[in-house]
């Protein structure tokens, strides 16, 4: 395995391109298709031999049958999951959004700043107990900007209790600066 090569993960859905690698502490950096750079370990990674690579691609078109199969998969809507318990999930490939803020968890609930961190860091907790089991399982904490009392909370956390967790800033794109993604290992 090398920079560059394109590998799966053996024992999570995923697949990405080696952007780095850590002989020392065996691990690979992969850059996955949503553009986040995943540790993985190298026992983990198996590259995905590509035959055409040594010679120019040719195009091989598709059969029509495979071809309107797939458009009709791609237009048919997809089931949402259900909101349980004020969280907001939506599961995309292994990712996981809960939504942290008190207006999710509690619609309608006047709660003081103390009560509504207790809850806050409470339903982190949870979401980390029940995932732990599910290796490469990506979640994203939405906490919000704020004052950053939740995120350095749940960045303690992550640092002091769940040490064998991956996690960074969430896409800016999508989340600003008011999100982590941890991932599971």
């Amino acid at each position: 395995m090398k920079v560059g090569d394109k590998v799966r993960f053996l024992d999570s859905v995923g697949e990405g391109v080696v952007r780095r690698i850590d002989e020392q502490k065996g691990l690979a950096y992969v850059e996955d298709q949503d553009g986040f750079e995943i540790p993985t370990t190298l026992s983990q990674c198996v590259v995905i031999k590509n035959p055409d690579a040594d010679i120019q691609k040719t195009y091989r078109p598709v059969p029509k049958l495979i071809r309107d199969k797939q458009l009709a998969e791609k237009q048919q809507p997809k089931p949402q999951p259900q909101a349980g318990n004020g969280k907001k999930e939506e599961k995309k490939d292994d990712l996981l959004e809960v939504d942290l803020h008190v207006e999710a968890l509690r619609p309608g609930v006047v709660m003081n700043r103390q009560d509504a961190l207790q809850l806050q860091i409470q339903t982190f907790r949870k979401t980390m107990g029940v995932h732990l089991k599910h290796k490469g399982q990506r979640i994203v904490f939405i906490h919000g900007k704020g004052d950053g009392v939740l995120k350095q909370e749940i960045l303690r956390l992550l640092h002091n209790e769940y040490r064998t967790c991956f996690y960074m800033e969430a896409s800016m794109q999508k989340y600003g600066s008011g999100a982590t993604m941890v991932m599971i290992n």
